[in-house]
């Protein structure tokens, strides 16, 4: 079984993606880990970037994801959803991506189970440094965009510019017709929220 963990402005969202899974559980990030052992992957969707995934610290997110793990000890597989959390920066301050964080005490304490979350992009080569993923209620699409660049205004913002300038009903249509651009330095995935979460690749494990 899924369960949904939500931030609190992400709840829509979270609905949407629970009417796509039939038979999925949800609840806010912060209620009480509840089951009887049925649940055997958990899916966070809200924000995030190089410091906080759903409002959690790196050592937080682990904490709750064991704290759901003892209820449901069946759990294998964590899904992030979410903008940046693949992505760290390096300048005045030089800043690890927030699963990179993870990584060490997961292998320590969640052997057995794998983390999923969008994939980073490449783009002329080299890994994309921002990520930004939207998300459409009224039409049940979205689009994920990585872009290089010492500032996420330089590539990043552009791309998504350009795909909302773009002609279509939905996120997933205007990426599409965005995409055409070959002179563009960001990568672009879309859909809809039925292939949201097989977009995403495994990450930790």
């Amino acid at each position: 079984m899924i369960h949904i963990i939500y931030q609190a402005d992400h709840k829509k969202r979270a609905e949407a993606l629970q009417a796509a899974n039939p038979g999925s559980l949800i609840s806010e990030v912060g209620d009480t880990p509840f089951g009887r052992g049925s649940v055997d992957t958990l899916v966070y969707w809200g924000h995030g970037d190089a410091y906080k995934f759903c409002t959690m610290e790196a050592d937080a997110f682990l904490a709750n994801i064991r704290a759901w793990q003892k209820m449901n000890p069946n759990i294998r597989t964590v899904e992030v959803i979410t903008c940046n959390a693949r992505h760290g920066f390096e300048g005045a301050e030089i800043r690890a991506s927030f699963t990179d964080q993870m990584k060490k005490q997961w292998r320590k304490k969640f052997s057995g189970m794998i983390m999923k979350a969008l994939p980073m992009g490449v783009s002329k080569g080299q890994v994309n440094s921002w990520s930004i993923l939207k998300y459409q209620d009224t039409t049940k699409t979205w689009y994920y965009v990585t872009a290089p660049g010492a500032k996420d205004t330089q590539h990043m913002w552009p791309g998504c510019h350009e795909i909302e300038a773009a002609v279509g009903n939905g996120l997933h249509e205007k990426a599409q017709a965005a995409s055409a651009n070959t002179r563009r330095v960001w990568t672009v995935m879309s859909g809809t929220i039925y292939t949201l979460r097989s977009s995403l690749v495994v990450i930790n494990r």
